[in-house]
C-alpha cells in the first residue's frame, strides 16, 4: 500500500503537477495510515473543468512531488491546458519559520486570526510544513482578504505579530 511504502516521505503538503508543468499544492492529512489530499484539492475540479467525475492517476516522483494524468468518466485522456510560464496553484501565503514563525506560532497550531490595518479581522488555517523548508502556510479566509483588499501579485504585505510571545492573531499592513 502506498502509504505503507512511502507515507513517512510525505510532509503536509503534496505538488500535483501536469504533463504541462501546471503545478497544484494540496494539503495531506493522514488518518489511520491512509494520505488524504484535502485543501487546495479543489483547484483541479475548477482548472481542468470537471462537473461529473472524472479518473486520475497520481505518479509518486519523490519529495512529495507527483506527476498528474487525467481521463474524463468515459475514460478519455483530458490534455492539459498550455500557459507560459505554467499555473501553480499554491495554498494561500507562506510565512517564514526561520525568524518569524518560531517565534509567532506554535508548531501544533491550526488556526490563526489575521488583522488587517482597518482593523478586520480574517479567520485562517495556519499549517506547520518542513518541506522543501520550515515555513507557515496561511490559507482559509485568506483568499476572501485578497480579493476584498484586490490584492495583487507582487504588491508588499508587512506582517507582525506580538512581541511576548506565540500569537493568536498577527497584523497585517499594507503597503501603498
Amino acid at each position: 500500500m502506498f502509504s505503507d511504502d512511502f507515507g513517512e516521505e510525505i510532509g503536509r503538503v503534496a505538488s500535483l503537477v501536469d504533463s504541462k508543468e501546471n503545478q497544484f499544492e494540496c494539503l495531506v492529512e493522514k488518518i489511520n495510515g491512509n494520505v488524504y489530499f484535502t485543501l487546495g484539492w479543489g483547484a483541479l475540479r475548477d482548472f481542468y473543468d470537471i462537473r461529473f467525475g472524472a479518473w486520475l492517476m497520481l505518479l509518486y516522483m519523490g519529495g512529495g512531488q507527483f506527476g498528474l494524468i487525467l481521463h474524463d468518466r468515459f475514460h478519455q485522456h483530458v490534455d492539459s491546458p498550455l500557459f507560459t510560464p505554467p499555473m501553480k496553484f499554491a495554498i494561500d501565503m507562506m510565512l517564514p519559520y526561520d525568524g518569524f514563525g518560531e517565534y509567532a506560532f506554535e508548531e501544533d497550531a491550526t488556526t490563526i486570526k489575521l488583522v488587517d490595518d482597518c482593523g478586520n479581522k480574517w479567520n485562517c488555517t495556519l499549517v506547520y510544513v518542513t518541506f522543501p523548508f520550515k515555513h507557515f502556510k496561511v490559507g482559509g479566509e485568506w483568499s476572501r482578504l485578497v480579493a476584498a483588499r484586490r490584492l495583487a501579485v507582487g504588491e508588499s504585505v508587512t506582517v507582525g505579530a506580538q512581541a511576548n510571545g506565540h500569537s493568536q492573531a498577527i497584523y497585517l499592513l499594507f503597503d501603498p
